[in-house]
């Protein structure tokens, strides 16, 4: 059973070994507090009863107008707490934060194209891929899961696409979604 709760200062020096694998983004220190300190909200860890760090959540809310989104950063679980949904449970708790709290339209990611887990788990929770991004090192996927309140923003034709206007940086992009069954964020 986890405690899910919000980040603190001194957990910065107790989640080390959440990070040590290959597909866990990592970040320096001063990142970290900086996300701790402009977005407490958008912070949380999972901590199993003997108080070890299982896994975590950081995130933060930003745009402007209908492009108000949350944005997950990282989300990471330790290999030994897998396959328990601890990272569905985080990413839940940042959807409802963006929702519930700030009012965000969608929440957005980006995981390399290379990490399949994080993918599957990601389109499990019913985010939906909408960009790739060709970087010289390696590829990125954008993600995106809507929230209720911009069912009037978008569009859906007969073959279950989606048309979401999105301003990205200084331009408006048109995302063409696929929709899949099941996915309460676009229902």
């Amino acid at each position: 059973m986890a405690t899910i709760r919000r980040f603190g200062c001194d957990d910065l020096l107790r989640f080390a070994s959440v990070n040590l694998d290959h597909l866990t983004e990592t970040f320096n220190m001063s990142f970290y507090m900086t996300y701790l300190a402009r977005w407490p909200d958008y912070f949380h860890v999972a901590e199993s009863p003997g108080n070890r760090i299982m896994g975590y959540i950081m995130g933060k809310v930003e745009g402007q107008g209908e492009s108000w989104h949350g944005h997950v950063t990282a989300v990471t679980v330790a290999p030994e707490y897998r396959r328990q949904k601890l990272a569905n449970k985080l990413m839940n708790l940042l959807e409802e934060i963006s929702d519930k709290m700030d009012k965000a339209y969608f929440v957005d990611l980006f995981v390399r194209a290379s990490n399949m887990p994080a993918i599957k788990m990601y389109e499990k929770v019913c985010f939906l891929p909408t960009l790739l991004i060709n970087l010289q090192l390696f590829s990125l996927l954008v993600y995106i899961c809507l929230m209720m309140r911009c069912s009037d923003q978008y569009a859906v034709t007969d073959l279950g696409i989606m048309i979401v206007p999105w301003v990205f940086g200084s331009t408006l992009d048109i995302f063409l979604i696929h929709i899949e069954d099941g996915c309460k964020s676009t229902a």
